[in-house]
């Protein structure tokens, strides 16, 4: 299996709006990135650095991160990634926050793993809480008039929700919504980044 590199795919961020065909001004701005996968070292936030410099110079309302912010679950990396979003949106009005919670956010443990669903969902929340994003783990969200569903890694496992809970949310949302987009936001890599 080839995969793009890490810097390659922040280092291209995903800069999206959503309106009419026409040439109008979008009703949504949104930035994605996703396996940032930090580290101990102030190195590897660079890209998120670049990345959040880019959203806020391109006056992003919405930032979606596709989960695995950290490669192991410590609050420590993640009180050093909400430091640089709000060093990078000192002044302005920050962007709303929507976060997938990644395998390597609830599962990967520093020096091994924990498998129980318990822990995996203490986990979840944590990082969640720490981020201070605007979500659970599995939450519906309106956006500049756009639904995002943000759905868990986990899907099945116990304390997360089930397959037939899965279809039924994403059936309702686009029925609630018709002849407008539906967002899934999961840690699922966005197409042709994985070969």
């Amino acid at each position: 299996m080839k995969r793009i590199s890490p810097c390659a795919l922040l280092g291209a961020a995903i800069f999206c709006g959503f309106g009419t065909v026409r040439a109008e001004e979008p009703n949504l701005h949104f930035g994605f990135l996703t396996d940032t996968h930090v580290l101990d070292d102030d190195a590897s936030y660079d890209n998120v650095r670049l990345a959040l410099a880019l959203f806020r110079e391109k006056g992003v309302s919405l930032i979606a991160h596709g989960g695995d912010v950290s490669t192991h679950n410590v609050v420590e990396r993640y009180q050093k990634y909400k430091s640089i979003f709000d060093e990078t949106f000192a002044g302005a009005t920050p962007p709303v926050q929507l976060t997938a919670v990644g395998n390597h956010d609830s599962f990967w443990k520093k020096g091994g793993t924990d498998q129980t669903a318990s822990v995996q969902l203490a986990n979840s929340v944590s990082m969640l809480e720490t981020l201070g994003v605007a979500n659970t783990h599995t939450d519906k969200k309106v956006v500049g008039g756009y639904t995002f569903l943000i759905m868990p890694w986990a899907i099945g496992k116990d304390g997360f929700i089930g397959w037939t809970e899965y279809e039924t949310q994403i059936s309702t949302a686009c029925a609630e919504n018709p002849g407008k987009p539906v967002f899934l936001l999961e840690h699922e890599p966005p197409q042709d980044t994985i070969y």
